[in-house]
């Protein structure tokens, strides 16, 4: 039901990223340049980036999974970057020399700068490629190889589209206007002014600079990470609501299995190997006095019970309610007697019908023995809250408590 819940909204998400990028970067585009052909142009350079990228993916057998949805959206957009830079490039180169040779001239001024530019950017995004988690270690490496890949479109379909269907561009070598008047209108002269005053003050706006990053970056003391399945959805999204049903009506979902661990020295042996040992003569005064002390069948089912009883206690319904019941060879038991003189020979009737169903219990999987140092393992099943902001590292160290 995850997976299935993860492959829908995946999709959804990837055409709602997909559906926006392109409106963006189209309205941008046009509203920059006021040029059909540079809109076209700019535009198919993010998307044939785009495609690409999610091509690479299927070329090298590997899996789209929810977080490299993302990917095709975050390469459509630094290839629009991309050529944005090489547009600016052609615009002057027109400027200054004519529309004849332009795209060259462009070409020859941005390649170095565009080159540096996704060099920087796919090695600050493989370096999520070290993750340990595989979907981001995925979209790290996918990412920056989409990055590189969408070089070629820059510099090999771009210029070629300039000098097929090139733009109207004014050439300055043929205006006699003011300097004012050639600029690119009110928000050239509002960046221009912007620019004369960081020149001017250019110490106080470093400082300036340097303080605001430190004010936000005392941010990343309050980020807090999570790789949890249901972090990945919206809080509204269907699975979560049927999640929340689930745990409301039926109790928690996410499975965890406590072990507890039995040594050889504190296992007693059962009924049937003492009597082989006393027909034998191989039972001494000093093995009956140890066995005394160690814990038979039933006390150790009571251990267990114990220890079951003890985590629902402080972390079920009346504690902390992180989870809900427990399930171990105890659930399936009568209430033992107490150990009193009443309960003594009723005690050694359940002890006794325990160690017959030892099979059973081993088949049951609630039971296990370990072959290289025969500790006995007794499993307890419990459920946690799948929508609680549990701490897994401190609930463990809490529950071995």
């Amino acid at each position: 039901v995850d997976n299935v819940a993860i492959d829908e909204e995946g999709q959804i998400t990837l055409v709602r990223l997909v559906g926006l990028s392109i409106g963006l970067g189209i309205v941008l585009s046009y509203l920059c340049f006021r040029s059909f052909q540079v809109t076209t142009a700019v535009f198919l350079v993010g998307a044939m980036s785009a495609v690409v990228s999610l091509g690479i993916v299927g070329w090298t057998n590997g899996n789209v999974d929810a977080i490299l949805m993302s990917m095709p959206s975050l390469v459509y957009v630094l290839g629009i970057s991309g050529a944005v830079h090489i547009v600016n490039y052609y615009r002057d180169a027109v400027r200054e020399h004519g529309v004849a040779g332009a795209s060259e001239r462009a070409l020859a001024h941005a390649w170095w700068p565009c080159t540096l530019a996704a060099i920087t950017t796919a090695l600050g995004l493989v370096s999520l490629n070290s993750s340990n988690v595989v979907p981001i270690s995925n979209f790290g490496l996918y990412s920056a190889i989409g990055v590189l890949a969408s070089l070629t479109f820059l510099f090999a379909f771009l210029p070629s589209a300039l000098a097929v269907f090139p733009p109207r561009f004014r050439n300055q070598s043929n205006a006699n206007t003011s300097s004012a008047a050639e600029s690119e209108g009110r928000v050239a002269q509002f960046w221009e002014m912007v620019g004369r005053f960081v020149i001017r003050w250019h110490w106080p706006v470093t400082l300036g600079c340097v303080l605001l990053m430190i004010a936000v970056g005392m941010g990343l003391t309050k980020v807090q990470t999570s790789v949890k399945l249901l972090k990945l959805f919206d809080p509204s999204a269907k699975v979560i609501k049927d999640y929340a049903w689930i745990e409301d009506q039926i109790g928690q979902l996410v499975p965890m299995e406590l072990i507890v661990h039995f040594s050889p020295d504190l296992i007693q042996p059962t009924r049937e190997e003492i009597t082989q040992r006393r027909e034998a003569d191989t039972l001494t005064d000093e093995q009956r006095h140890d066995f005394f002390f160690r814990l038979n069948t039933v006390e150790r089912v009571e251990v267990v019970g114990l220890i079951q009883a003890a985590v629902s206690e402080v972390f079920g319904n009346g504690g902390q309610e992180v989870v809900g019941n427990g399930m171990s060879v105890a659930s399936f038991v009568p209430d033992v007697p107490f150990p009193n003189r009443a309960g003594k020979r009723m005690r050694g009737i359940f002890d006794q019908r325990i160690e017959q169903a030892m099979d059973e219990l081993l088949a049951e999987e609630y039971l296990a023995v370990d072959d290289v140092d025969n500790h006995e393992l007794w499993r307890i099943s419990i459920r946690v809250a799948a929508l609680s902001d549990v701490d897994y590292g401190a609930f463990v160290s809490e529950l071995k408590k």
